[in-house]
Parts: structure tokens; C-alpha cells; sequence
């Protein structure tokens, strides 16, 4: 079956047009992804901007226009952390009606849901403890399977609302380090289960963006992404790397997508401070997520 998942996240609008098998993603067909950053400012607003709505509804249009391209038998769309939060939220979902297109906002434990199903449609995990973690703009979404028991953990914590609160602009300091990781420690407090993990699984922009920097790809290869490992010490080599640089120097750096260039300072530190908590030094990279998850949903629904 031929579907397509759309994700609405708080920086991200990614879309996947795929074959589906056996509730396994048989083939990509096409793939594409926009920054839009529909939660800028969201930290000081609680309402979503019309600046960041219009990037994001021209982006959905875009998509709209390439769904028409395909033959798909259907196509599920989720919007996730921002939306779900925002004051105007709803009023997101309206302009997404006039223009044709369905959404759906989902829960975080639905979004957790929908990763591990993305993720585990694309690798093979060996490990019987293992965590997934899923960094997003304004949640971050933690599944933990424990021998035959999975754990679903959605909290607040996000590389836009942190890029919102603290100033990663600039060459990093180290009391900006310090504060920014007090405050992800912090949140990190709200995740019980994280140091029971004998294998850590990392999702989303943060780790593939870290991968891609790591192989030095000019134009990103999911295949060549996904499922490398990458060590603590090759996390903060290019955490070291990009600290010494302004956001502006940042995006000459080979594999950093423009658009991350703020956003990868303190997402690599949610990763080093999982790592910690976990005392695992390695990660293993899923370019497959929450999106996949929502393909293989979509393939799914009657």
C-alpha cells in the first residue's frame, strides 16, 4: 500500500511517501523536509506566531501539491508539541482544513507510540533493555523496553524552546553550558527509567545532523546515517567544534543543515546528558522516527 505520513513538529515539517509491507516500509518513494520552526518564540508567547503558521501552511501546501503528484491510497498528518501546547492551536487546524488538509494533534504518548513503531520498522535492536529517545523542538519523547514492558515518557524539553530561552548565537562559553545543562538536568529529573537502558537509541534531528557532521556528507544520505554508532568522545569533539564558532560560522560546517546552526548546541547536550545519566558511551543513530511510525499508522487505518 502506498501511503504518506506527514510530521507538523515544533521546527520540522517532514514528509514520507512509502510503500508499506507487513507493516514495514517496503520502499521509499519520496521524502522531503522544512524547516519552519512553527514554535519560534513560543517560550515568551504560549501562542504560535503568523509568521511561523504561514512558513509552515506554505510547506504544507508544497507537500499537498507533491501528494497530488503520487498515487497514494492514503496519507495521515500529525502536528505534535507546539501545536498541542499553543493557545492557538486550533486555530492552526482550521487553516489547515481550508486548504484541504487533515491533521491530527497527537499526545505525547502517542507521538512516543508512533516513534517506536518508525524506529523499530527500520532497525534491529538486539539489546533487550533498550532506550529510544526522540529529540524535538518543544518535546522530548523517551520509549524504554524492558525485556517484554515498554515505558512511554513525553516531557517539555526541546532544542527550539531552549534556543528560545538561552542565546547559542554566539561562540558557547562554558556558563552557558552550565546553565543550559542545569536546566536540562532539571527536566531530565521527570524520566525515571533512563539509567535501566543497556542500549541507547537516538531519533530526529539532533543525532542524524550529528552523524552527517561526523561523516562529513555534503548532501545527507539516510542510508549512511542510519544505524551508525557514534562515542561520547566523537559527540564532544564536534560539540568542542561548534562552540568555538558563531551560529554564522556554524553553517560552513560540513553536514549541519541550515537552520540548525543554534539548534545543535543544546540538542547535543540533551544527548551527553542522557549518555551520563545512562552511563552508555556510545548511541546508536535511527534516521527513522516518528514519521515513519506515522506512514506505517497510515497504512494501518481503515
Amino acid at each position: 500500500m502506498r501511503v504518506a505520513g506527514i510530521d507538523i513538529g515544533t521546527n520540522t515539517v517532514r514528509l514520507l511517501i512509502a510503500d508499506i509491507k507487513d507493516n514495514k516500509i517496503d520502499r521509499i518513494i519520496y521524502q522531503n523536509r522544512k524547516i519552519t520552526r512553527l514554535g519560534e518564540d513560543f517560550i515568551k508567547t504560549k501562542r504560535l506566531s503568523e509568521k511561523a503558521i504561514l512558513r509552515t501552511i506554505l510547506a504544507l501546501k508544497q507537500f499537498k501539491n507533491i501528494l497530488d503528484l503520487f498515487s497514494i491510497n492514503r496519507y495521515y498528518a500529525v502536528a505534535t508539541s507546539a501545536v498541542r501546547e499553543a493557545e492557538n492551536g486550533q486555530e492552526f487546524i482550521k487553516l489547515c482544513d481550508e486548504i484541504d488538509f487533515n491533521v491530527d494533534i497527537i499526545d505525547g504518548e502517542k507521538e512516543a507510540q508512533l516513534t517506536l513503531l518508525g524506529v523499530t520498522s527500520g532497525l534491529e535492536i538486539k539489546s533487550e533493555n533498550f532506550l529510544i529517545f526522540d529529540i524535538g523542538g518543544g518535546s522530548t519523547e523517551f520509549i524504554l523496553k524492558q525485556n517484554d514492558n515498554f515505558i512511554f515518557k513525553s516531557i517539555k524539553l526541546g532544542v527550539v524552546k531552549l534556543a528560545d530561552m538561552y542565546n547559542f548565537s554566539s561562540k558557547i562559553s562554558q556558563n552557558l553550558v552550565e546553565d543550559v545543562n542545569k536546566t536540562i538536568s532539571d527536566m531530565l529529573k521527570e524520566v525515571d527509567f533512563i539509567q535501566k537502558a543497556n542500549q541507547l537509541i537516538a531519533t530526529a534531528g539532533t543525532p542524524t545532523t550529528l552523524a552527517a557532521i561526523h561523516l562529513k556528507l555534503k548532501d545527507y544520505d539516510y542510508k549512511k546515517v542510519h544505524g551508525i554508532t557514534l562515542t561520547k568522545n566523537e559527540i564532544e569533539e564536534i560539540l568542542k567544534t561548534l562552540s568555538n564558532l558563531t551560529a554564522e560560522e556554524r553553517k560552513n560546517i560540513i553536514g549541519l543543515e541550515p537552520g540548525r546552526e543554534d539548534l545543535i548546541i543544546p540538542g547535543t547536550l540533551i544527548i551527553l546528558q542522557i549518555m551520563q545519566i545512562a552511563n552508555i558511551d556510545n548511541i546508536t543513530v535511527s534516521d527513522f522516527g516518528v514519521r515513519e511510525g506515522v506512514a506505517i499508522y497510515a497504512a494501518s487505518c481503515h
